[in-house]
């Protein structure tokens, strides 16, 4: 799985799966940055003060970022962008929240939600009528 972390003076402070197909791009003018495509939704559109791409995630860097790949919002982003091609559920409608009863976390997205439940180390995508039937 493609992995984009982002550091802040030497700290992780953003790390995301992008899928096996996925893409990171930057423009031959290094002034555009693109993950899986270059038209809304899929593009950053903030701006960078400064931009450092390595090919592969560097050692130090990698130990930076271990943590977060283990966060549910890992889980629950990188299922969004691995079902992207299939299935885009949209942009965030809400946060991230945890649900006692069902010991899950639950991302509402303007298409669907995922869920992920840390038991199965795995989140799931939900729309339709079964994203109707729980919320």
């Amino acid at each position: 799985m493609g992995t984009l972390v982002a550091s802040l003076n030497g700290t992780a402070i953003f790390c995301q799966g992008f899928g096996t197909n996925g893409s990171l791009n930057v423009s031959s003018t290094g002034k555009l940055v693109t993950i899986r495509g270059e038209s809304l939704p899929n593009c950053f559109t903030g701006k960078l003060a400064a931009f450092k791409l390595e090919a592969n995630i560097l050692v130090d860097l990698e130990a930076l970022a271990d943590w977060q790949r283990y966060t549910p919002q890992w889980y629950i982003i990188s299922k969004v962008e691995l079902n992207r091609a299939v299935f885009y559920v949209g942009l965030p409608t809400g946060a991230a929240t945890f649900n006692v009863p069902t010991a899950t976390w639950y991302q509402p997205y303007a298409r669907g939600a995922i869920l992920y439940h840390s038991a199965t180390s795995s989140a799931f995508e939900m729309h339709g009528f079964i994203r109707q039937r729980y919320d």
